[in-house]
């Protein structure tokens, strides 16, 4: 637990040094002061040119975020948009543009890609930035040194070492990617880490037997009612390429102590007075200790910059203990009403009980770093063990909420 918090911390440290991307600054300004303009764009001799306008000083950082598939720009002391705030595209790959103020000083222009995503180039130019984008097979475009000499002829002399960054970055005539380097990193695996309460759905397990005391016949019952537990759980897991959907399998360890109430319900006939039972009960607070394992496969159903949502079914085996009641004594005293008959004795047993665990899963992820994540899970979870000692399955299904913490690497 304690080297799964470290990587969560360091997880954290690497985040807020920005090292999850690609770094392009610009000449440095106060924070907020720049301004959006417009975002426009063009398609010519097989490639689509997004214009982003900005006004004044600014730095940017880009990358890539997938299910669905996404190319994100963050313009840093840029505090005011006067663009559209949406952009519909929908060429070479390209469906939508948006642009909104994802924190103060900071402007968010998010690319939403088709499965197949683009290959893409940017560019810093005079009055903004440019993305130029392209399919796979098709030529590369050989803009960027187009762009380094017209930047030239509108900016003083020294932005020459403009034209040499462009000439670092001519494509080359090799391979296409090589052209269009990736910026940013998928993600393929994550680490989770979470705790809750599980709710019971039906919360009673309930025994009757006869009694036969005095000559006559009463009864007994044992009724055994779950409350909500804690659940503290630990998981692992990998996001996968099936078809043309993603989907994201995780591995869970988890521990829960459930409780429970015990009551014994007595109905005892009159030593003497035939057809005049008595009632007595007697109630215990038990709990025990559960372990599981659980398997889930979960699909993206609604995606946004910051929040998506996943569901899945689970599968996965719980073992633990389970304590019910083995015998009981009574003790009978005159003048033999109810209140001169007590319960002097219960006997318990421990029982180990196992079994398969199977439910769905609702899962909600929240955004706050290009790989750290916020997740709340709800599960519909059915688990009934059988107890040999009640010679029935206990009913243990529950309803789970779990807020926890998913690091992507």
């Amino acid at each position: 637990m304690k080297n799964l918090a470290k990587i969560l911390s360091i997880g954290v440290v690497l985040v807020f040094f920005g090292l999850n991307g690609q770094h392009v600054m610009a000449n440095s300004a106060p924070q907020g002061v720049s301004e959006l303009k417009s975002i426009s764009y063009q398609e010519a001799d097989k490639q689509l040119q997004v214009m982003i306008k900005v006004q004044g000083n600014f730095s940017f950082e880009i990358f890539e975020l997938r299910q669905p598939n996404r190319l994100v720009l963050d313009l840093t002391s840029v505090g005011k948009i006067s663009s559209e705030p949406s952009l519909q595209i929908n060429e070479l790959g390209v469906l939508t543009v948006r642009a909104g103020q994802f924190q103060p000083g900071v402007a968010r222009v998010v690319f939403d890609l088709d499965e197949k995503s683009p290959l893409h180039r940017i560019s810093q130019v005079e009055d903004g930035v440019k993305v130029i984008f392209w399919q796979e097979g098709t030529p590369a475009p050989a803009q960027a040194k187009e762009e380094a000499v017209e930047v030239k002829k509108k900016e003083p002399p020294a932005k020459k070492e403009t034209l040499t960054e462009a000439k670092k970055i001519k494509p080359a005539k090799t391979a296409v990617r090589e052209t269009a380097p990736t910026v940013g990193k998928e993600r393929s695996f994550f680490v989770q880490l979470g705790g809750g309460i599980g709710i019971p759905l039906s919360s009673t397990t309930q025994i009757q037997k006869d009694l036969i005391l005095y000559g006559e016949t009463g009864s007994y019952s044992e009724s055994y009612k779950l409350k909500s537990s804690p659940l503290f759980e630990l998981g692992v897991g990998k996001y996968m390429k099936v078809g043309e959907k993603g989907i994201r399998l995780t591995l869970g360890l988890g521990y829960s102590q459930f409780k429970y109430t015990e009551t014994l319900d007595l109905t005892i006939p009159h030593p003497f007075v035939p057809d005049s039972p008595r009632t007595v009960s007697a109630a215990d607070e038990l709990k025990n200790n559960l372990y599981y394992f659980y398997l889930s496969g979960t699909y993206p159903v609604l995606t946004t910059d910051k929040l998506s949502l996943w569901v899945g079914p689970v599968l996965g085996y719980a073992s633990g203990k389970y304590t019910s009641l083995q015998d009981f004594s009574i003790e009978d005293n005159p003048p033999y009403t109810s209140a001169d008959v007590t319960i002097s004795s219960m006997t318990h047993v421990d029982e180990t009980i196992s079994s398969l665990l199977v439910g769905g899963l609702v899962n909600l992820e929240y955004l706050v770093g290009s790989n750290i994540s916020l997740n709340l899970d709800c599960r519909l979870v059915y688990f009934s063990p059988k107890v040999n000692n009640l010679n029935l399955n206990v009913k243990l299904s529950s309803l789970q909420f779990l807020l926890g913490l998913k690091y992507d690497f």
